[in-house]
């Protein structure tokens, strides 16, 4: 059975990193092990850790590791966004307020328990991601201030333990705590929130109807109503004779009309409806049978 997405960590983990920088933008970059194309999406500093904005983002970032990419995030927030055909190397980091460390598992002596002194500690399936915050965030918009900063980075690092990988550059990423490692992809791992600062948002109801009870449904509406879904290709053909081309409406749609229906039985034919074109949306935007 496929490991569940956490949201309520993808939150957590996103406002544990950022909230303390007053300005800039963070990078989600979901990178497929099938032949599909990177996609980077964009956290805009301080508005889109607000409530609303976040919970979308987060449900969507739970939709990509069910359609089987691995998820990651800047480490630390670039000075501007990157569009299609641009680089956001180093360069692009003017701000450093944390240092960080990779650990992995096969590291002779390593263990979760060396990262006690870690304000943020993720399990990414094969190891371990520590973060400590510092007291004052770094200007590195210079050169030798990066450099100076990445030594540092590394040194917090060799002090934990030596033979870690040098993950050191500022322009790092890191999993998104709350999706999954889909290193084996016969066998994806659950990335989790072990230690964080603050108090764990509660679990959200499901905004679907009880009776569809696929953990995927919400993350799938968050992003089709950020219109991120797109075009079925090809067109998905129901069982009842129906024809899908646009997902974001198909999607919402549906739960428009099943919202219809919990308070007027006029419209108790949209849970029918639903029960027939879900599963097939489902097949398609994850490329495999419904799983519950």
């Amino acid at each position: 059975m496929l490991a569940e997405c956490k949201p309520a960590e993808v939150i957590q983990f996103l406002k544990a990193l950022y909230s303390h920088y007053p300005a800039g933008f963070v990078e989600i970059r979901s990178i497929s092990r099938i032949d599909a194309p990177i996609r980077r999406d964009w956290l805009r500093l301080p508005d889109d850790l607000q409530p609303k904005k976040i919970v979308n983002l987060a449900q969507h970032c739970c939709n990509l590791a069910y359609q089987k990419y691995d998820v990651y995030v800047g480490v630390c927030p670039r000075a501007n966004i990157a569009y299609p055909g641009q680089k956001s190397g180093r360069e692009a980091v003017h701000q450093v307020g944390i240092v960080w460390i990779d650990l992995d598992g096969k590291v002779s002596g390593s263990s979760q328990e060396l990262l006690d002194d870690c304000d943020i500690v993720v399990t990414s399936g094969n190891g371990w991601h520590g973060y400590k915050k510092l007291t004052n965030i770094r200007d590195v918009s210079r050169e030798r201030d990066r450099k100076s900063v990445e030594a540092n980075i590394r040194l917090f690092a060799e002090h934990i333990i030596r033979g870690t990988d040098n993950v050191a550059n500022v322009d790092r990423i890191l999993r998104v705590a709350g999706t999954l490692n889909w290193k084996d992809r016969a066998n994806p791992k659950p990335v989790r929130l072990l230690r964080c600062p603050g108090i764990k948002p509660a679990e959200a109801e499901s905004r679907w109807h009880p009776h569809f009870n696929d953990k995927r449904l919400d993350s799938l509406l968050a992003s089709a109503e950020a219109g991120l879904l797109g075009r079925a290709t090809p067109r998905i053909h129901t069982p009842n004779g129906g024809i899908i081309d646009d997902l974001d409406i198909a999607v919402v749609g549906l739960w428009e009309n099943i919202q219809r229906a919990k308070t007027n039985p006029w419209w108790s034919f949209a849970i029918t409806m639903a029960e027939v074109d879900l599963p097939c949306i489902i097949a398609h935007v994850y490329g495999e049978a419904n799983e519950r």
